[in-house]
């Protein structure tokens, strides 16, 4: 193309392929489905729909991990 800037589209795209691999997806359809479902009514591509799952992910977890109780909380000692 005649265009200056240079097509991403693909290293973009990498981060989400390689958590399919990752997660041992047995049908990428079903992936691909959800993710376009999101697409269609947001108008994000598929790499902003992974990486907003993929924070949301992470903040759900850091949350999760925060609201435990530590097994060292709530016995005040020695007072």
């Amino acid at each position: 193309g005649g265009g200056s800037g240079v097509d991403t589209s693909l290293l973009d795209l990498m981060p989400f392929l390689e958590s399919i691999v990752r997660l041992n997806v047995r049908d990428v359809r079903e992936v691909l489905a959800s993710y376009k479902t999101e697409a269609e009514a947001s108008g994000k591509t598929i790499p902003d729909i992974f990486r907003d799952r993929q924070v949301a992910f992470q903040q759900a977890q850091q949350k999760r991990s925060t609201s435990r109780p530590r097994m060292s909380r709530g016995y005040n000692l020695g007072k």
